[in-house]
């Protein structure tokens, strides 16, 4: 009975001890391959899990930053034509209607720099510098001007002398040049003339309401006789800018005194047809 209990016990220990055996690998081994991985993983940075959701998340991060840029992009450049085109057609309807009130035959003053005052608002499509340094030539006449003096602020003042009549006055500018033409009529059995004023154009800041202005170096001016009325030093004119574009300018001369020069596509034919077309005098 003895000898029973004790082979019993036996089979017993013997059962516990191999149970122990086998399970002591399966216990030991998270605990030694686990480190060794993590070691592994260590060398590289960080954890392949960590690296994965980190890559994932800039690469997602990425793609909705450059959507989000691109469709910026679009959206600001849809604005941008559109507020172009409004603003592009309510610059033209506020020209045509500065010329309006600028050919009659009474002008009212209030309601021109009403006008002026709502084109000053206007964004240009086109900046003063991009106007002045253009490769291709920038033609506008002078369609109004407040008085004489305003005239006189940057052109020869000689449309003042007795008999005299200002009928038309050009500016053309490129390439940072600027070329004057005065065309003046002497009442009488006299012939138009044609003075002309040439010299550099450059864009400043500091000047009128759109914070620009153009200064004009004048280094030469010639009457209709042709006789040079420019001494040693050259003449500086900064004409502050209320607004400028291809299709007009306004200026300030001084005192809120206008200056208004729009768009003019064919100066030659009314040179001609003044008598006073001349190759050489009206190139810039």
């Amino acid at each position: 009975m003895f000898a029973m209990f004790v082979m019993l016990y036996l089979a017993l220990l013997s059962c516990a001890f191999s149970f122990t055996l086998q399970s002591c690998p399966i216990r030991l081994r998270y605990p030694v391959v686990a480190p060794l991985s993590t070691a592994l993983l260590a060398k590289k940075g960080r954890l392949q899990k960590s690296i994965s959701d980190i890559n994932e998340s800039s690469n997602n991060s990425v793609v909705r930053s450059a959507v989000g840029r691109g469709t910026s992009r679009r959206e600001k450049s849809e604005v941008r034509k559109s507020m172009s085109a409004a603003e592009r057609k309510a610059e033209k309807s506020l020209v045509d209607k500065i010329m309006f009130l600028v050919g009659e035959s009474k002008r009212d003053l209030t309601l021109i720099q009403a006008a002026v005052d709502e084109l000053r608002r206007l964004n240009s499509a086109q900046s003063l510098r991009t106007i002045i340094n253009g490769r291709d030539a920038a033609d506008y006449q002078l369609s109004f001007a407040w008085d004489d003096s305003a005239v006189s602020f940057i052109g020869t003042g000689l449309h003042k002398v007795p008999l005299a009549r200002l009928d038309y006055f050009f500016l053309t500018l490129s390439q940072g040049n600027v070329l004057m033409r005065e065309v003046i009529r002497i009442i009488g059995p006299f012939p138009t003339v044609l003075n002309t004023l040439r010299g550099k154009a450059n864009a400043e800041k500091g000047g009128g309401s759109s914070g620009d202005a153009i200064k004009f170096v004048i280094d030469s001016v010639v009457d209709g006789t042709g006789k040079e009325l420019v001494g040693e030093e050259p003449r500086i004119v900064d004409l502050p800018i209320i607004y400028a574009s291809d299709k007009v300018i306004v200026g300030d001369a001084g005192e809120g005194k206008l200056l208004i020069f729009t768009r003019e596509d064919d100066i030659d034919s009314i040179l001609y047809e003044k008598n006073v077309g001349d190759e050489k005098k009206n190139k810039i």
